[in-house]
């Protein structure tokens, strides 16, 4: 099993270094290898879409990811991680505490 990070997720979706690894991982998922992603990663990357090119861009990058052989990890609904990626990017909010 292994467990991607939103960072991962992002080289991948932006041909970032890293992006090969990942891909190598996309392929081998399902045979034998489960391919694991938290929700609140994917709501970063979420995020970082809708920062991008608003909530077109960030829905179509979902359409996306879900076709993609990853497991989603999380009791957070869709729409939950949906929503504090728009206000995430909406009012500039950190997950980060100073």
């Amino acid at each position: 099993m292994f467990a991607l990070d939103s960072s991962a997720l992002l080289a991948f979706l932006y041909g970032e270094p890293g992006r090969k690894r990942v891909a190598e991982l996309l392929t081998a998922a399902g045979n034998r290898t489960a391919l694991r992603l938290h929700r609140i990663h994917l709501g970063e990357v979420y995020d970082l879409f809708y920062r991008k090119g608003g909530e077109m861009l960030a829905e179509e990058m979902l359409a996306d990811v879900r076709q993609l052989p990853i497991i989603f990890e999380d009791r957070v609904s869709p729409a939950l991680m949906r929503e504090a990626g728009r206000l995430r990017a909406s009012y500039r909010l950190s997950s980060w505490v100073r």
